[in-house]
């Protein structure tokens, strides 16, 4: 019973992980990677080596300048409803 259910988990994941890999070489041309340097500047776009906790490796991610001003726009919101209901108001 514990030989079948680790077969089953292994194929599972290896599936999985095939997939990926057929999805990401089909999708070679996304986003940002197929636009010209010319086109890169006028979006604002800007990589950063970003420390993920729990990995010593950094990740690598690239944004626009409207992806960052979303992201601190989103963020700015999560503080300010975090601090709102810490003062026992009624967030909506």
């Amino acid at each position: 019973m514990k030989l079948q259910l680790i077969l089953i988990l292994c194929a599972t994941l290896l599936g999985c992980a095939a997939q990926d890999a057929d999805t990401t070489a089909s999708n070679s041309c996304e986003g940002m990677q197929c636009m010209s340097d010319e086109e890169k500047k006028r979006a604002g776009y800007q990589c950063k080596a970003i420390t993920v906790t729990g990995s010593r490796l950094p990740v690598k991610q690239c944004t626009t300048a409207s992806q960052r001003e979303e992201a601190r726009k989103a963020a700015k919101q999560m503080v300010d409803k975090m601090q709102q209901q810490g003062q026992g108001r009624e967030v909506q």
